[in-house]
């Protein structure tokens, strides 16, 4: 949707939908709906039924780039993914707006309310808002989840992102040292041949290069040797790119908060008042990247 839609307004949404029982014995079965619909791109030629039947039956021609589908395996797998779990489908256009919906019969498990079930979540309100947040991932809808999330979930207007192109890596870097509070690489940027990068490259640069901000990997291997590796090329937290974006940002907060400039400043704040005066010296340079905010340390210390 993000790939063939609108370029400016694709207005991509997702409705998930009860559609009522279907079996109320020996278990309780419903019908659900998973739709996706968005803004078609006025540029490409509408979907007809008669394109996607010849596409499904291996009768449709390669695509042009301008086409509405640029590689016709991705609508094969889709019905193919489709019938491997029961599902009906249904792919349309009408007038601008295109709908993929899935439909799939669903048991109604008993909902687990107890107590030892509940995981205890981490209080983030001591996040900042407006962190500097810089992105890199050779994926274009990537690119556009994580700016989406981030300014969502993060508090924050100030999210840069670079990846569509190789040269755009020197650009990442330059931002990230000029002042980003966080940075998250892919690990696998694939350009071609030997225009590939590795997030865990880039991240032994920032290193070398003095930067003390948090750094996150996002990647689909996340095996121990992986996440080994992560750690040896300076990465604060990794995170698989099946984790839901929502999820991700959550553990990027409380990664941010655990780093540990983040820790000095909140034992600074919670120390108690006492007779001790002086001058905080506030170290300049990248450090920063880790303080919330530096005002409070004055009002405490004073």
């Amino acid at each position: 949707a993000f790939k063939h839609g609108h370029t400016d307004h694709p207005d991509v949404k997702l409705a998930i939908q009860n559609m009522g029982n279907v079996q109320e014995q020996p278990k309780q079965m419903v019908m659900l709906s998973f739709r996706v619909t968005n803004m078609a791109n006025p540029q490409r030629p509408a979907l007809t039924q008669e394109y996607i039947s010849n596409v499904l039956a291996g009768k449709g021609q390669q695509g042009r780039p301008t086409s509405a589908i640029s590689d016709q395996i991705g609508l094969q797998h889709t019905y193919l993914a489709a019938e491997a779990h029961g599902m009906t489908i249904s792919f349309a256009q009408t007038g601008p707006i295109v709908q993929l919906e899935l439909q799939v019969q669903a048991e109604v498990l008993p909902t687990r309310d107890s107590a030892e079930h509940q995981r205890p979540s981490r209080d983030l309100s001591a996040f900042p808002p407006n962190r500097k947040i810089c992105c890199i991932d050779d994926s274009r809808t990537a690119r556009r989840l994580l700016h989406h999330n981030l300014v969502t979930w993060a508090q924050t207007n100030d999210v840069k992102v670079f990846g569509q192109e190789v040269s755009e890596v020197d650009l990442f870097v330059s931002e990230v040292l000029a002042g980003a509070h966080i940075a998250i690489l892919d690990q696998h940027l694939a350009y071609g041949g030997d225009n590939n990068v590795l997030g865990t490259d880039i991240a032994r640069r920032l290193v070398a290069q003095g930067y003390s901000g948090l750094i996150c990997i996002r990647s689909a291997n996340m095996a121990t040797e992986d996440q080994e590796q992560y750690a040896e090329a300076g990465a604060h937290c990794w995170f698989g790119k099946d984790m839901i974006m929502k999820d991700m940002v959550k553990a990027l907060k409380a990664a941010y908060l655990d780093t540990p400039a983040a820790s000095f400043l909140r034992d600074a704040l919670l120390e108690p008042r006492t007779s001790r005066r002086g001058t905080f010296t506030i170290p300049q340079g990248p450090a920063l990247n880790y303080l919330p905010n530096v005002v409070h340390v004055e009002e405490v210390m004073d």
